[in-house]
Order: structure tokens, then sequence, then C-alpha cells
């Protein structure tokens, strides 16, 4: 395990989601609808059976995008219920395949 895991809070998260479940998330930049023109932050970024979802860090919390295409949200702190409720909100989710116009 890296040393920078324990002060990094994207690699802990990481490292949450392999240890409790054994699913392997990656760190990436993302764009999320709180970031502004061309600006991407850091994200995990979950495997396609999570739909590939992207957790982004926002205001102290954990936000993803459910299903519904509303945001959910965990504490930052509370990374056992990060791993639940990413999973629980988006186990099996297929996104839609693009429109072509």
């Amino acid at each position: 395990m890296e040393q920078r895991s324990s002060t990094d809070p994207y690699l802990t998260a990481r490292d949450a989601f392999m240890t409790q479940r054994g699913l392997a998330f990656t760190v990436e930049w993302r764009r999320f609808p709180w970031t502004r023109g061309a600006d991407v932050e850091r994200a995990l970024v979950g495997p396609a059976y999570l739909g590939n979802v992207a957790v982004g860090l926002r205001d102290g919390v954990w936000s993803w995008e459910d299903p519904r295409g509303g945001f959910r949200v965990v504490p930052r702190d509370d990374l056992a219920g990060l791993v639940e409720q990413v999973i629980e909100t988006r186990a099996g989710f297929v996104p839609p395949l693009p429109r072509r116009g």
C-alpha cells in the first residue's frame, strides 16, 4: 500500500473500495456539474459494474450521480458508508447509449 494513502483522501477511498469489496477504482480527472468552464477535478472512477461512476470530493463530502440524475453525498470521513452507498445506488447500472442526432 502506498504511504500517501493515509493523507490523500482519494487514495484512501480507493483503498477502501478494494479492501472492503474488492472493487478497483482509479483516480482520474473529470468534469462535475460544480466545476466551471474547462476546469476538471480529481475523481474516483469506478468499474463498468458500477456504470463507471465518478465520485468527487466537494465541500467536505463525497458526491456522485445516482441513476435518476440526482446527486448523493456521504461525509468525507465515512468511507464504509461511501463504499456501501455507491454500490447500493450504482450496482449493475448501465448508462444509456448516446443518441445520434
